[in-house]
């Protein structure tokens, strides 16, 4: 017999809504500052000096204040832990390293391609519905995002295709998180960071670790490790307290800080392919948005 997910927990959505709005801020400005800092570090030690610095406070902080959540012995699908730190880190590197090639707001779109495959793949691994009105809205989405894909997309052909390879990675953590809604937010950003640390540790060694060039690029690194690792803890929240059909469309929100930063830092503006394929991706999914609330309101009435 099937399980669902979204059945064994009630969840409380404005407050879900609320940290996922500041999540997806922090991402983008996190996404910025990647793109500034990259010219002087390789975008895998980046995030490995993300990992480790944000570790260290995380581990002191739970040591004093959750020492429980210390043991992970304690997690009830370690498995699916462990995979959501290798699929969240993995699709972490692949970002920083397409933010090289293409402006931030061109990228930001093609990540967003993760907010149309999350319902999808809540649908096949979560069992949440999705009705014929919501699978024509994912169609809608993509012919949008292929604006962005296709000929006359902006940026270099490595970086769009780095960014979608990204997007799926998305797709996968965000699922992960959503099966893990019942472990402590503390838990999953702290193995994330630790088990993002130790995944990439081997790769830095073996090519040669390089140090800090300033320290300017420390106060840079700290800055993106603070402002990524309360991302991620929002994050943990937001899919905690709401469901990936709910939480997965307010990532839309980075297109406006991202399009923002471009204009603002390095006076680029992006072209007609970008806004349309934006309109298209946020068209559909806020008609995901209305539908939950119409299958809700529903349900509601029915239980009366």
């Amino acid at each position: 017999m099937k399980h669902s997910f979204s059945s064994q927990h009630r969840d409380r959505v404005f407050i879900g809504i609320g940290f996922a709005l500041m999540a997806f801020f922090l991402f983008a400005a996190m996404n910025g500052m990647v793109k500034f800092v990259s010219a002087n570090h390789a975008p895998i030690e980046i995030a490995f000096y993300r990992c480790v610095i944000a570790s260290i406070p995380m581990f002191i902080f739970m040591l004093i204040k959750t020492p429980q959540d210390l043991d992970l012995r304690r997690v009830k699908m370690p498995g699916i832990l462990a995979l959501r730190v290798i699929i969240g880190i993995s699709a972490m590197v692949v970002m920083f390293e397409s933010l090289q090639y293409l402006p931030l707001s061109t990228a930001t779109m093609i990540f967003l391609l993760a907010v149309l495959m999350t319902p999808a793949a809540a649908h096949f691994i979560l069992y949440e519905r999705m009705g014929i009105r919501r699978w024509a809205a994912i169609i809608f989405g993509l012919g949008g995002a292929a604006l962005v894909l296709g000929p006359s997309s902006e940026g270099k052909v490595l970086g769009v295709i780095l960014a979608v390879a990204a997007s799926f990675g998305h797709t996968g953590a965000q699922i992960s998180l959503r099966m893990l809604k019942r472990e402590s937010p503390y838990v999953l950003t702290f193995s994330f960071t630790l088990g993002g640390a130790l995944l990439l540790a081997p790769f830095i060694f073996m090519n040669g670790l390089q140090w800090f060039h300033s320290m300017e690029d420390f106060l840079w690194i700290c800055l993106i490790t603070l402002v990524g690792t309360i991302g991620q803890y929002f994050l943990a929240h937001a899919f905690k307290n709401a469901s990936a059909s709910i939480i997965s469309p307010f990532a839309l929100t980075g297109i406006v800080w991202a399009t923002l930063l471009d204009i603002i830092i390095w006076s680029y503006v992006p072209g007609w392919p970008v806004f349309i394929g934006a309109g298209c991706i946020i068209s559909a999914k806020l008609y995901f948005a209305y539908r939950e609330y119409k299958l809700q309101k529903i349900g509601q009435e029915h239980t009366r």
